[in-house]
């Protein structure tokens, strides 16, 4: 389970360093760019802590505050994936159809 665990954090994780070079380069602002390496990473480690807490709960790892906090993250990932765009304005028309405004 930790191995799968790691397998995980590594696909999530920051790329090669040649990437992220070019990543540096194309984004232009050291500032963004840290924010864009510290997102990549922390979110890798939000992914790896819900893959071992919540496949751990099958194979006797106990139920702890880390748990709960897997389930919380897990939560928040599927409201992010499942919501209505926001981006997108829809106007309804008189007969209950909806159309783009």
């Amino acid at each position: 389970m930790g191995a799968v665990a790691f397998l995980v954090f590594n696909i999530f994780d920051s790329p090669c360093l040649a990437a992220i070079s070019t990543m540096a380069k194309e984004i232009g602002d050291r500032k963004k760019f840290w924010q864009a390496i510290a997102f990549q990473n922390i979110s890798a480690w939000c992914v790896t802590l819900m893959v071992y807490q919540i496949i751990g709960l099958f194979n006797g790892v106990p139920f702890t505050g880390w748990t709960i906090v897997a389930f919380a993250v897990l939560a928040v990932y599927l409201f992010l994936l499942f919501r209505p765009d926001p981006n997108k304005k829809y106007v309804e028309i008189d007969r209950g159809e909806t159309a783009k405004a």
